[in-house]
């Protein structure tokens, strides 16, 4: 019996479109992370929030043991992702003095987020150029070693909650881009 593929991802591969009505930007998190070896995402807003709201599909990436991830993100944040960031602070200094800020169930986020910075498995720089504004939006996903083959999502969702399930976005797939986006 053929595996049943539920409406919202065979909508994601129909249609190629994320608008956080239909198909989220969650669903196609969850679609595509499991194939990459490296994650690219460079976004206007960046924020730990994010992290915590696909926490899952994060872990099934940086599970892999040469997997990693990159961001690039405007220079808009919220406090408490700007301390996990700082550059005055170890990023495991920063979290460590956070933490007691957060709730609980935050703390294991952002140990494990400076965790990952401290390995050199996560890289995050902040857009520093002449523009007024960092406003893009991609999420590359990396399949292969070489980085030949992938998928790209470019759109409107920032790396917030909201950006990922509540906004009404647009935001398009395809694996014809990827390499010219990378």
């Amino acid at each position: 019996m053929a595996d049943i593929i539920p409406k919202e991802i065979r909508r994601l591969y129909d249609e190629r479109v994320i608008d956080n009505r239909e198909v989220t930007m969650v669903d196609a998190l969850t679609e595509f992370m499991p194939d990459a070896t490296l994650f690219d995402m460079a976004v206007g807003y960046f924020y730990i929030s994010g992290f915590e709201f696909v926490w899952d599909v994060f872990q099934v990436l940086m599970e892999k043991p040469n997997a990693k991830l990159r961001v690039l993100m405007g220079n808009q944040t919220s406090v408490s992702t700007l301390d996990v960031l700082s550059a005055g602070l170890s990023p495991e200094s920063a979290v460590l003095d956070d933490v007691a800020h957060f709730e609980k169930e935050h703390e294991l986020v952002l140990r494990e987020v400076a965790r990952w910075m401290q390995q050199g498995r996560l890289k995050v720089k902040v857009y520093t150029g002449e523009a007024n504004y960092f406003h893009a939006k991609s999420y590359l996903f990396q399949e292969d070693e070489y980085g030949l083959k992938g998928t790209a999502i470019v759109g409107s969702s920032n790396f917030s909650k909201a950006g990922l399930s509540g906004n009404t976005e647009l935001n398009t797939l395809s694996r014809d881009n990827y390499r010219s986006l990378r």
